[in-house]
């Protein structure tokens, strides 16, 4: 069997600036609110703060938990101080140019960064979750760029992929090796390219991060809130609050944590759907999609087999870069035969860009 060949996938718009890529800045649009989570979690644990000061709790105990609720302050501090400059220097670059694909040599990784040769420069950019991004950048052999600006900083975009990756240029290191390289696709099974098999294990690991940290912030209120009111007293009204407001905060923590549960849970089987058979070609039609605020939401379309049949799908839980694909080249690849009612893996074959589908029968067209 031949191996598949690598999938078309979107590349950046070079006809405006690099902001305006719909793309480039739907994410940054996400990643802007992103931010605001620090923010609001510093807000409330001043807030905290303050009211175990009025009250007076001095016991070693919550003066511990209290310590801990600061370090947590200091921490998300430390990020928005480190990041956020960074974000806005990036918006600065991609308001001031455009897109422009730049043949790359990759030169080597580090423990968070791969370094590349660009234009007779080294640039070193953050890698990504499951520490793909050099993958990508050796198998293409290219990077979209804006910059560097006079003070070394860049910004690149990996074919098929929406986020924005802030670099610098540096001084080459000595010693660098370069990685190894990988075939492009596979011959076999959807699973068999060794990055798309990484992508989706790093996705199903990445579950448990989505699913338990509605009941870890639970267990901290409540370890704060039950201590206070140890401390005070069933009998004060300080008491009783706290211990109303630990009563009231675990049904919907709880309630939380299933919904995360149910949304999230399928991607466990994210690398099991990819051996379900080879990569198949399909046409696509997707209907208006709006991402959440995490970035994610279900999305409807309609897909032609090969066959000339055409099912109406749902994609569970679609990102932007699987939907920014979609709409830009107007195709997709499944692994194996869709069966009704049953998942089925989606994505483009050589590339970490992943997504779950599923039809029925009867479902309404789009």
């Amino acid at each position: 069997m031949q191996p598949i060949p690598p999938a078309v996938v979107a590349h950046p718009v070079t006809d405006r600036p690099a902001i305006e890529d719909p793309r480039a800045a739907a994410v940054q649009t996400y990643l802007r609110n992103l931010l605001i989570t620090p923010v609001l979690v510093i807000v409330l644990a001043g807030a905290v703060w303050l009211l175990f000061t009025v009250v007076d709790l001095r016991t070693e105990a919550l003066q511990v938990v209290l310590g801990l609720l600061l370090l947590l302050v200091v921490l998300l501090l430390g990020m928005l101080i480190r990041y956020g400059p960074v974000m806005r220097g990036s918006r600065d670059l991609m308001r001031a140019e455009r897109w422009r694909p730049v043949p790359v040599t990759v030169l080597g990784v580090t423990a968070r960064h791969f370094l590349v040769e660009a234009d007779g420069a080294c640039l070193r950019f953050p890698e990504v979750r499951g520490r793909v991004a050099h993958r990508v950048a050796q198998r293409t052999g290219r990077l979209w760029l804006v910059g560097p600006s006079s003070a070394g900083a860049v910004v690149a975009m990996l074919d098929g992929f929406g986020v924005p990756l802030s670099g610098r240029r540096v001084e080459r290191p000595a010693g660098l090796t370069p990685p190894a390289a990988e075939s492009f696709g596979s011959a076999g099974v959807a699973g068999d390219d060794p990055l798309v098999a990484a992508w989706a294990e790093m996705s199903s690991r990445a579950v448990r991060y989505r699913v338990w940290p509605h009941l870890g912030a639970f267990a901290f209120v409540a370890l704060l809130f039950l201590g206070a009111w140890l401390t005070q007293g069933a009998e004060t009204i300080f008491g009783v609050v706290c211990l109303v407001a630990v009563v009231a905060f675990f049904p919907i923590q709880l309630r939380r944590h299933n919904a995360a549960k149910r949304r999230y849970q399928p991607w466990t089987r994210l690398p099991e759907l990819l051996r379900a058979g080879p990569w198949q070609p399909v046409g696509i039609s997707l209907a208006p999609w709006q991402p959440g605020r995490d970035g994610h939401a279900n999305a409807h379309g309609v897909i032609r087999l090969v066959n000339g049949t055409d099912l109406n799908i749902q994609l569970r839980d679609a990102n932007l870069d699987l939907v920014g694909n979609i709409q830009q080249v107007q195709g997709l690849w499944i692994a194996g035969d869709p069966v009704p009612g049953k998942l089925f893996a989606v994505g483009y074959p050589g590339f970490p860009i992943l997504g779950l589908a599923t039809f029925e029968p009867g479902m309404r067209p789009v």
